[in-house]
């Protein structure tokens, strides 16, 4: 047994806690406790350690192979992540104890051994002698006090200590059921939470304090201790999105965003697309070709060149059923952007009137060209503007690279 020094005394032995420094071989025979060997005592063991785990995970049956810090953790984050999803916002305490496991007292361990996980004959005996006839000095600089005996605390370092302590506080979680706050144990910490609708905080938080002085009571009727100054608590959402609006050297405060999707981001787009989604319905019943990209919609009819007339009208009636769709919906089409062209060969395109098509207040008058997605379109389809932006984009760059000296190696 060695001591651990709290650096806030000084160096001197004040916090000396036990310290089990276990052999690799005494390790090895606790590691196989838990796994079902035939005795007696590997089956009592396993039947208990499914009970621990059922007991803190507050809900599932988690076998110790499977119990872990990531395990921990992923109830609680899971639960308060799909809280956030909904709108809701979640109180999580975070309960630190003091000394947790050098405060564990043995008479009270040795009784819930035996009536609450029912170890009994040499188990039970085995864990009585694997505590019991401990003892520790206390030295101060040169001075060592004798021997005394240990009757609390788990042995720190070994792989029963946090099993051990595990039993000895397996009946807190009767003291939080009452409240309707989830939470999860593992060894020495405790998180409790609670979630609803931001209206709720007041009652969410009651329900946090009063599990919290459940467990606080059930804990000094263990001698155990909650240590108030290391205890986090935390509202835990969605951070409501804001932007001022600056005119010159004049800033207006911060205002909730209640509209529009992240510009810039990957999500954007996605997230304009499944907005945008139900646009589609009001084209179909329309003799129109239709392609949405995230913002960019084209509308397209072809026929023969006599039906100029009815290949227009039913673009206008798909346009101005888009434009009712995007008022009921709170868009708006920018008619002064919108492209209007007719395509097909120089041929084709003498014997048709560049009529414009109107729809609402608007006035679209026919383009020779138009910049769609990134590619400049022309009436002949034919690629000539585009190909030409190309070779003057390419020029450029290659009379940059000409002039550039050679770079020494």
């Amino acid at each position: 047994m060695v001591s651990a020094s709290d650096s806030r005394s000084g160096g001197h032995g004040f916090d000396s806690r036990p310290y089990h420094v276990a052999i690799a071989l005494a390790k090895q025979f606790t590691l196989t406790l838990p796994s079902p060997p035939t005795c007696k005592m590997g089956t009592q063991l396993q039947a208990s350690n499914e009970l621990v785990f059922w007991g803190i995970s507050g809900a599932a049956l988690w076998r110790h192979s499977y119990a872990d810090t990531e395990t921990a953790l992923l109830r609680t984050v899971n639960d308060i992540l799909l809280s956030c999803d909904d709108g809701n916002i979640s109180v999580l305490t975070l309960l630190d104890l003091s000394a947790a496991f050098d405060t564990t007292d043995h008479a009270i361990l040795f009784e819930r051994l035996s009536t609450n996980i029912g170890l009994d004959g040499n188990v039970w005996a085995w864990f009585k002698s694997y505590l019991s006839g401990r003892t520790q000095p206390v030295k101060i600089d040169e001075h060592t006090s004798d021997n005394m005996p240990l009757k609390y605390g788990v042995p720190q370092g070994s792989v029963l200590g946090p099993v051990l302590y595990t039993l000895y506080t397996l009946s807190i979680a009767e003291t939080i059921k009452p409240y309707s706050v989830g939470y999860h144990m593992y060894a020495d910490d405790t998180q409790l939470y609670a979630s609803g609708a931001p209206k709720r905080i007041g009652e969410l938080c009651k329900n946090i304090q009063d599990s919290c002085e459940s467990v606080e009571a059930w804990m000094k009727a263990n001698k155990l201790r909650l240590n108030s100054e290391k205890t986090v608590v935390m509202y835990c959402g969605s951070q409501q999105r804001t932007q001022p609006v600056e005119i010159d050297e004049n800033t207006s405060a911060d205002m909730p965003l209640k509209y529009g999707v992240p510009q810039g981001s990957v999500v954007g787009p996605v997230l304009y697309t499944l907005y945008t989604l139900s646009i589609a319905e009001t084209i179909k019943p329309y003799p129109v070709g239709y392609h949405m990209y995230a913002d960019d919609t084209q509308l397209y009819a072809s026929g023969a060149p006599k039906r100029i007339g009815e290949l227009c009208k039913n673009i206008q009636d798909s346009c101005e059923s888009v434009e009712a769709w995007m008022m009921a919906y709170k868009q708006k089409l920018n008619s002064e952007k919108t492209v209007v062209m007719y395509c097909g060969s120089q041929q084709r395109l003498k014997s048709i009137d560049n009529a414009p098509i109107c729809f609402g207040n608007a006035k679209i008058i026919p383009s020779l060209t138009a910049k769609n997605l990134g590619v400049f379109l022309d009436s002949q389809m034919n690629m000539e503007k585009q190909v030409n932006s190309i070779v003057k984009i390419t020029s450029y760059v290659l009379r940059n690279i000409a002039k550039m000296k050679k770079i020494p190696r």
